[in-house]
């Protein structure tokens, strides 16, 4: 997993997290999935596990870090039980997230774009983070905002974006990887064993 949960929090992180939500500290909490929950959905999936179990919806940001090239948070929610403990009830392939806190955030069925910071002074790295912001308002415009799942988006304005952030995010994985790093599509193979030949 090339963005993932850091495993320190930094003083780089917290600066980071201070720019989101003022005076709100990040913690660790496990991911212990309900059984019936989906994978990346986690509003429906909280509010489901809620309605057997009690407790509240916390909302806030999920940290995740690409060591040394950006940092970034992601809304999210996480069930708050009866006695204040909290837990991601979401699956998302790791044991573990970096939770910070939003009590001023609300999700209403808007999405609500990612926040990026470069930790590398690349221009590579710098334009791949803008890419990911007009990619995000193409597939969000208008009523676009509401919608989730399978969404039928025009070529014309999506394919370029997603082409050039394809190219520069495996751009910015070559410069940086060894060959025993995981490889980029998510395999879990190392680099060397998987695509480090076709790139």
């Amino acid at each position: 997993m090339i963005v993932g949960t850091p495993n320190r929090i930094t003083s780089e992180i917290r600066s980071f997290c201070n720019r989101i939500v003022e005076n709100s500290s990040p913690f660790h909490l496990p991911v212990e999935p309900d059984r019936k929950s989906i994978k990346l959905e986690c509003f429906p999936n909280v509010e489901n596990f809620i309605s057997k179990n009690g407790g509240a919806i916390q909302y806030g940001w999920r940290i995740g870090e690409w060591y040394e090239i950006m940092l970034e948070a992601e809304f999210h929610a996480v069930w708050r039980a009866p006695n204040g403990d909290f837990r991601d009830v979401t699956p998302s392939g790791e044991k573990r997230i970096l939770f910070l806190p939003d009590d001023t955030g609300i999700y209403e069925g808007r999405q609500i774009p990612n926040v990026r910071l470069a930790l590398s002074k690349s221009r590579l790295v710098h334009e791949f983070i803008d890419i990911q912001g007009k990619l995000f308002e193409a597939m969000n415009e208008g009523e676009l905002a509401e919608k989730h799942g399978a969404i039928s988006l025009p070529a014309h304005k999506i394919s370029p974006l997603m082409d050039r952030s394809r190219h520069l995010f495996i751009q910015i994985y070559k410069s940086t990887a060894t060959k025993n790093s995981e490889c980029y599509c998510g395999s879990g193979k190392k680099y060397k064993k998987c695509h480090m030949s076709s790139v």
